[in-house]
């Protein structure tokens, strides 16, 4: 079990470039361990999916503003509806190369992130124009 208290003063964790990672647990133990997180760096997790975010963000926090999910390509508009819903704080994205991002999911950062002041879409073949 996680200790919500167990990393108080840490504020930044980055998880780079892991080719091979379940994160089901592991995430969700770290956004409960580490509840003042500022900025999580997921890029290049290619195993992260809506399942395992489903997991992590239950609950808002607050003080997360920073998410990079560039290349985490099973990243699909599921997964933003859940970064709307719990991550109000938001302030800068990173989905370049999440291939399975829509329109749709634009929509639903445009009206849940309004506080959003950077998104990366590079590479991410299905936002078009109308989006």
């Amino acid at each position: 079990r996680s200790n919500p208290s167990l990393f108080p003063s840490l504020v930044k964790r980055g998880i780079r470039r892991v080719q091979v990672l379940s994160l089901r647990r592991g995430l969700r133990d770290i956004m409960r361990g580490i509840p003042n997180l500022v900025s999580l760096n997921l890029c290049g997790c290619y195993n992260v999916n809506d399942v395992d975010l489903g997991h992590a963000f239950t609950t808002e926090l607050p003080h997360l503003t920073v998410l990079n999910l560039s290349l985490c390509k099973q990243i699909t508009d599921t997964s933003l509806a859940r970064l709307s819903q719990f991550l109000k704080n938001l302030e800068v994205l990173e989905l370049g190369g999440c291939t399975n991002v829509t329109n749709t999911g634009l929509l639903l950062i445009a009206w849940g992130l309004k506080r959003l002041r950077s998104l990366n879409l590079r590479s991410c073949k299905h936002i078009t124009d109308y989006g």
